[in-house]
């Protein structure tokens, strides 16, 4: 089961970017609904997988309000 997160970029540059938790739904649709402001990114995320140990970028995250292009019309997205 896919799920998807949302959260706010708060301050800084990778890889020590801050940021905070907004949620988590069960549709992209919903997760877009949430955002408020072009500081909103959201990630798919699969349920019940961890995470790398290391440091790594979100796969696939954007920021719908800040005018990019879903993750799935951008060539060269590393999924």
């Amino acid at each position: 089961m896919t799920l998807w997160i949302a959260g706010q970029y708060i301050s800084g540059e990778w890889p020590e970017i801050v940021w905070q938790f907004a949620g988590i739904f069960d549709s992209r649709e919903k997760a877009l609904a949430w955002c408020r402001d072009r500081t909103y990114f959201i990630s798919q995320v699969p349920l019940n997988v961890g995470a790398p140990h290391e440091t790594e970028a979100f796969p696939g995250f954007w920021y719908p309000l800040a005018g990019e292009a879903p993750p799935e019309l951008t060539a060269g997205v590393n999924r």
